[in-house]
């Protein structure tokens, strides 16, 4: 019982430093992803974070040339180049020495363009995500460190030699940030 209540206290302290956050931050973004990344708190524990990146894809689907299925397609690769905004709730796990740690999870949209790799057909392309994943928030300096996870589908649409094709992909990233924050 004493052992509950010390981590009821140790919950409840992480709880109340949650205001210690910034407001919006901006920075690379690498991985399986490279572009640039923003992020900005709506409320409390609200955030929307936004990437514009270019990233390498292996895929996990299914390709159909004008209505016939050509099968698995596992393990073909894709470049994308994409906008990917993500909704996520974010609170601090606790408090540390020279900042603060908090997880966030969430989920998101994509929208933009994707190219076979070694290829030349361009594909439109648009998705859903989840997103999880720590921050590393540093008092002193303004800068933080995240690292996320994000699987996601994918439907890619193109017309590659005039032959109408659609492809369905299961894929993920894995995404690790260094942004400049403001409060």
């Amino acid at each position: 019982m004493k052992k509950l209540f010390i981590f009821a206290l140790a919950v409840i302290a992480c709880a109340i430093t949650a205001n210690a956050q910034y407001r919006y931050a901006s920075g690379p973004i690498v991985g399986s992803l490279y572009g640039g990344s923003y992020k900005m708190y709506c409320s409390d524990n609200i955030v929307l974070q936004t990437d514009l990146y270019v990233g390498l894809h292996k895929v996990a689907g299914k390709m159909f040339f004008e209505d016939i299925d050509y099968g698995a397609v596992s393990g073909e690769k894709h470049w994308d180049f994409a906008l990917n905004p993500n909704v996520m709730y974010q609170a601090p796990i606790c408090d540390v020495k020279v900042g603060w740690l908090n997880y966030f999870a969430g989920a998101g949209v994509s929208a933009g363009l994707a190219m076979e790799y070694g290829g030349s057909y361009v594909y439109g392309k648009i998705g859903a995500n989840a997103i999880a994943g720590i921050e590393y928030v540093f008092e002193g300096i303004p800068f933080s460190v995240s690292a996320d996870f994000r699987p996601g589908y994918g439907y890619m649409i193109g017309v590659p030699l005039g032959i109408k094709s659609e492809l369905h992909m299961f894929d993920w990233s894995i995404g690790i940030a260094l942004r400049y924050y403001v409060k």
